[in-house]
């Protein structure tokens, strides 16, 4: 992961982005040029294989955040992604929340993830 380069991203965030590209204003998606994940993310991605609920997994993109606290929350973009998306930390202690789409949900579920 170290070795490629990170990407200048919204919210001043680095990103490292494998996969179809994705217009989230235009709500636009380019498959044309996606060739696959990287090599290091096969042993994750078989990992996920192993457990029932994501035997079925197919990639379709990796997204490497370096993220601080500090800065705004990144949110995923529902109209793409739903309830697919799945979320891996491998540095710091961070809380996931789960926000509703719906506006007039207040509830929110908060996930603590663990340094790995």
């Amino acid at each position: 992961m170290t070795h490629t380069f990170y990407h200048h991203h919204n919210h001043g965030r680095l990103k490292q982005d494998f996969g179809i590209k994705i217009n989230c204003k235009k709500q636009t998606i380019k498959t044309k040029y996606f060739t696959g994940t990287p090599l290091y993310s096969k042993a994750i991605i078989e990992r996920l294989k192993t457990h029932r609920i994501s035997e079925d997994f197919q990639s379709v993109e990796l997204c490497n955040l370096d993220y601080h606290s500090e800065r705004d929350p990144h949110i995923d973009d529902v109209w793409i992604w739903r309830e697919r998306l799945i979320t891996i930390n491998l540095l710091p202690n961070t809380m996931l929340s789960l926000i509703p789409n719906e506006k007039d949900s207040n509830k929110i579920i908060d996930i603590a993830l663990p340094r790995r």
